[in-house]
């Protein structure tokens, strides 16, 4: 935005601050939570809801943990039966929820 400033005017910088905002609005919202969820396998809500949810509890920090520490209590509850169908309701999509059932009644 400085340079835009210096060398076109101000019009130009508050067009770069806002095409800046948007983009990053749009990458932080939907892309980043899309592309964690499909890698992780985990549901876009959950990423999102992760975000906002360990954000609010740790400040910016938060944001960073979000995803690791959501994926360290999905782990915890995937290991006890009472809590099995809550970590099946974070799987990314209903595909995954039932492989991941099928897998565990093989097992048993």
């Amino acid at each position: 935005m400085l340079v835009a400033w210096s060398k076109y005017g101000i019009q130009a910088a508050l067009i770069m601050g806002l095409f800046f905002i948007t983009i990053n609005t749009i990458a932080e919202s939907y892309i980043f939570p899309r592309l964690t969820g499909k890698g992780l396998q985990m549901s876009v809500y959950v990423v999102f809801a992760s975000l906002f949810v360990w954000g609010w509890i740790l400040g910016p920090v938060g944001f960073f943990l979000g995803v690791p520490l959501t994926l360290i209590i999905i782990k915890y509850l995937e290991n006890f039966d009472e809590t099995r169908w809550l970590a099946l309701l974070m799987a990314s999509s209903e595909e995954d929820a039932e492989v991941n059932i099928n897998k565990q009644k093989k097992e048993k």
